[in-house]
């Protein structure tokens, strides 16, 4: 029997109705979740940008001081490098040279033979950053602690309670597939990692944030630490060709400096990665308050 005209709009009707709904029962569900995983987040607002300011007021200045008081003494003890620098079998050296920057490179390996070797420097950068590293971990867990305690006490109604997320490792995965792109883009651009990587199944993936500045094709040093090195070098033969009147204690006295530039590029590349973790955790924790909201709230709910 043929389907009269009132009868096929009135399905039609009914049938827009369940589609309408449906639509605005699922916008709903949207709705509350963006509701609440921003509550979430408003949360973990404060103690994240708390512990944040603290990381960044303390540990890139720890790193300066500690690389800086490190690097005094070779460049205190420096006598026999000076001496070498301004023999005449050194100066003869340098004139078979073709180049500045050849020159400049002898400079650097009379450098680093005399006065500290590369190994040296990447041993003490490694401890830098494996004591940072250890005070990052501890930060990072007292964090997650703080905001997952805040979020128990802002979902006490809710069927899965907060108390049965365990933040810090739910934000595990979000921030090593973040360090995984870094290592891949630096690995693409020929950065290669300056430390060697540390085990990925812990938390101590802040650590292999200090890795990613690239290494100086002349100097298999971190490229931070070879522009302090280079400048000085650079400086010193300027000295050297010319000698000018107490040229030597200019050495010396440049050399005495050069701790100081070291512990501020130092200081600026922590700052600089440390931000980057920043921005890590802060992803991370967005999308594990995303994924919390959207298990909590569903069309059922």
């Amino acid at each position: 029997m043929a389907m009269s005209r009132r009868e096929l709009l009135t399905m039609g009707t009914r049938g827009g109705v369940v589609v309408l709904a449906s639509s605005v029962v699922w916008g709903r569900m949207v709705f509350a979740r963006h509701q609440l995983a921003s509550r979430l987040m408003d949360e973990a607002a404060t103690p994240r940008s708390e512990f944040a300011r603290s990381e960044l007021d303390r540990l890139p200045a720890l790193a300066r001081q500690d690389i800086e008081d490190w690097f005094q003494t070779p460049c205190r003890n420096c006598a026999p490098f000076v001496d070498h620098i301004c023999s005449e079998s050194f100066a003869q050296k340098l004139s078979s040279l073709s180049s500045e920057q050849e020159r400049e490179q002898e400079v650097r390996n009379a450098f680093v033979a005399d006065v500290v070797q590369e190994h040296l420097i990447l041993q003490k950068i490694e401890q830098i950053a494996e004591k940072i590293g250890g005070e990052l971990d501890e930060n990072w867990k007292g964090c997650c602690e703080t905001v997952q305690n805040a979020w128990a006490l802002e979902l006490p109604k809710l069927s899965g309670p907060a108390d049965q997320l365990d933040l810090l490792h739910a934000a595990v995965p979000h921030i090593r597939a973040q360090l995984s792109a870094a290592v891949s883009q630096a690995e693409a651009a020929s950065q290669r990692p300056v430390l060697s990587t540390v085990a990925m199944d812990t938390i101590r993936l802040e650590v292999a944030v200090l890795m990613l500045a690239p290494k100086s094709p002349q100097v298999a040093i971190p490229l931070s630490v070879a522009v302090a090195i280079f400048g000085a070098c650079k400086y010193l033969l300027g000295l050297i060709s010319s000698r000018p009147a107490n040229y030597r204690k200019a050495i010396s006295g440049r050399l005495t400096q050069l701790a100081t530039d070291i512990g501020r590029q130092i200081e600026r590349e922590t700052r600089q990665q440390i931000s980057v973790l920043h921005q890590w955790q802060d992803k991370a924790l967005e999308k594990v308050a995303r994924d919390y909201a959207n298990a909590q709230i569903n069309l059922l709910s």
